[in-house]
């Protein structure tokens, strides 16, 4: 099998895919007890034909700063071993708790203990030939604790204010999903 065929994925595509994860998201807030929510993934594959295929992947591991940007390379690599003959990975997109700051002046130190951090919850999208997209839901808490839904905000492909999109775990499983790629590519030679 030839894997370096190009994969046809317009931005159009790319962003309706995005909404699509959004979407995942809201629904999961709105019963107000999303505790299943965080850290999921969808990767979007395509087969022989372009048409989008979408694959919700729930990470049910202990993110850490020791671990978390190889496991994401091992789920790459997994994903890529067990596609079918023709599928391809198009973009990957995350669902993350996260913190967000916005400020003037760069932040030093950890975001979820800077005053001024909002809770949000972070959808973002790379795809293999690096275009990235993002989304944010800002966060607000019940009386009993629950995450409910806010403003939601989309950042544009380009901006300059959208740290929120890149992110350097859904880069990893890219990573790992090309590794394996590649090997199959010498493989077949």
């Amino acid at each position: 099998m030839d894997t370096t065929t190009p994969i046809f994925f317009t931005d159009q595509d790319f962003n309706k895919q995005l909404e699509q994860a959004v979407s995942f998201a809201l629904a999961w807030l709105e019963p107000g007890d999303c505790e299943e929510l965080m850290p999921h993934l969808v990767a979007v594959t395509l087969d022989e034909q372009n048409r989008p295929q979408a694959t919700l992947i729930a990470l049910a591991m202990d993110f850490n700063a020791q671990n978390k940007y190889g496991l994401l390379f091992d789920l790459g690599a997994d994903f890529a071993a067990r596609l079918a003959d023709g599928e391809r990975l198009a973009a990957v997109f995350g669902i993350f708790e996260a913190w967000m700051v916005i400020s003037q002046e760069k932040v030093i130190g950890d975001y979820s203990e800077h005053p001024d951090r909002q809770e949000i919850v972070s959808v973002t999208g790379l795809t293999t030939d690096g275009r990235q997209n993002a989304a944010r839901i800002n966060i607000s808490r019940s009386e009993q604790g629950a995450m409910v839904a806010g403003d939601m905000n989309w950042t544009l492909i380009g901006d300059d204010m959208r740290r929120v999109g890149q992110n350097k775990l859904l880069m990893a499983f890219d990573i790992g999903y090309k590794a394996v790629m590649n090997g199959r590519q010498i493989g077949d030679k």
